[in-house]
C-alpha cells in the first residue's frame, strides 16, 4: 500500500507541471494574433503624409544541431535550407548564410541573437529542414533532412536524406512558432525622393527594429519584426526628425 501511494505521488510530481501548462499555456501552438494598428506618417513640417499599418503575423524560429554541434546562422561550415512538402521539394529560405544556393522571393531570414534563425513563414508539417554539403551550391549532396509531426513546437530527427527513421540520426532541430509582425508603410502621394524609414525600440534614436526606403516615384513599402507588438515601445521614425509612438 505505501509502494502504490508513493508511486501516486510521483506520478502527481510528474504530472501537476503539465497539467498547469495545459490549463494556462498554449500547449506549444503559437497564441491567438491580436489586432493590427496603425500610426499616422508625418512629414517634416508635421503634415500627415500617409500611414504605416503594424499588422501581427506569424512566423517561425529554428535552431538546428547536426553531429551534436549548433549550426549557427552566421559562419556556418554547412549550409541548411528549409524545403516545402518534402527533402527535395521547393526551396523556400536559406537559413544560414552559407547558402546551399539563392533563394529568390523566399519569407524573410533573420538570425536570432539568442541562436537560431527566425524565418516569416507559418509554422507547418510541410516544412522540411535540409543539411547540405556545401555552399553556393544547388546541386551540392544533401547530408540530414527532417520535418516537424505538427505545427506545434517541438525538437525532430534529421536523418539520412531518402530513409527516414530507417536511416541514421545526424542531427536535430527545434522548431516553434513565433509572432511576428508586418510592417506596411504607405504614402498619400508617390514619393519625390527615396525616403527612409524605420520601426526603433525605446524612442526614436533606439535599436533599430526594421528598417528600409520609399523609392523615388513609389508609395510603398514593408518590412518584418520578429517579435510581438507587445515586446517593447517601439517608435517609427520617418525621414529626418518625424518620429511617431506605436501603440501595441
Amino acid at each position: 500500500m505505501r509502494m502504490h501511494r508513493s508511486l501516486r505521488v510521483a506520478m502527481f510530481g510528474l504530472l501537476a507541471p503539465l497539467l498547469a501548462l495545459a490549463a494556462c499555456g498554449s500547449q506549444g501552438y503559437a497564441p491567438k494574433l491580436g489586432s493590427a494598428t496603425t500610426v499616422s506618417l508625418k512629414g517634416t513640417s508635421g503634415q500627415q503624409i500617409g500611414s504605416a499599418t503594424f499588422t501581427p503575423t506569424y512566423a517561425t524560429h529554428l535552431k538546428t544541431y547536426y553531429k551534436g554541434k549548433e549550426v549557427p546562422f552566421t559562419g556556418a561550415q554547412i549550409p541548411l535550407e528549409l524545403r516545402s512538402g518534402s527533402c527535395t521539394g521547393k526551396p523556400l529560405a536559406n537559413l544560414t548564410d552559407a547558402a546551399a544556393a539563392p533563394i529568390l522571393n523566399g519569407p524573410t531570414v533573420s538570425g536570432d541573437p539568442s541562436g537560431g534563425v527566425d524565418v516569416a513563414a507559418p509554422m507547418s508539417d510541410s516544412l522540411y529542414v535540409v543539411v547540405r554539403d556545401h555552399a553556393n551550391d544547388a546541386n551540392a549532396a544533401q547530408l540530414a533532412c527532417g520535418h516537424p509531426l505538427s505545427g506545434r513546437r517541438q525538437y525532430f530527427d534529421l536523418y539520412t536524406p531518402g530513409q527516414g527513421s530507417n536511416g541514421y540520426e545526424l542531427g536535430i532541430t527545434m522548431m516553434e512558432p513565433i509572432v511576428a509582425t508586418h510592417v506596411a508603410v504607405a504614402l498619400a502621394s508617390p514619393a519625390t525622393q527615396a525616403a527612409p524609414w524605420s520601426v526603433r525600440l525605446d524612442g526614436c534614436s533606439g535599436q533599430a527594429l526594421a528598417q528600409g526606403q520609399i523609392a523615388a516615384g513609389a508609395t510603398s513599402a514593408s518590412g518584418i519584426i520578429f517579435a510581438p507588438l507587445s515586446a517593447g515601445k517601439w517608435t517609427l521614425a520617418y525621414e529626418q526628425g518625424s518620429c511617431a509612438q506605436v501603440a501595441g
